[in-house]
């Protein structure tokens, strides 16, 4: 008998691709980057953690920082985070 599922919840049960930007962008002036335009995110779903620290001209010196910021602000948020349309239902 399966007692329990494991799901990779982001894009999987929630796509929290547009609120990872938003917690970037109340990141960017503590860590001297530019604010990303929420409108254009969609160029950026393909790239990986590394093309865009690069993308963004990030210093590697302060990626370590800021991961940490970001886990700690996305765990704070991510409850209220709303699962795809209609996965609720499957879930069930």
């Amino acid at each position: 008998m399966i007692r329990s599922l494991v799901f990779d919840f982001d894009g999987t049960i929630a796509d929290t691709f547009q609120t990872s930007f938003e917690v970037i962008n109340s990141l960017s002036d503590r860590y001297g980057i530019e604010k990303i335009d929420i409108d254009s995110i969609e160029m950026y779903r393909e790239k990986s953690m590394k093309e865009m620290f690069l993308h963004f001209h990030i210093p590697l010196f302060k990626a370590p920082a800021l991961v940490k910021d970001f886990t700690t602000r996305m765990h704070a948020i991510i409850a209220d985070q709303q699962p795809i349309s209609g996965l609720s239902n499957v879930l069930s």
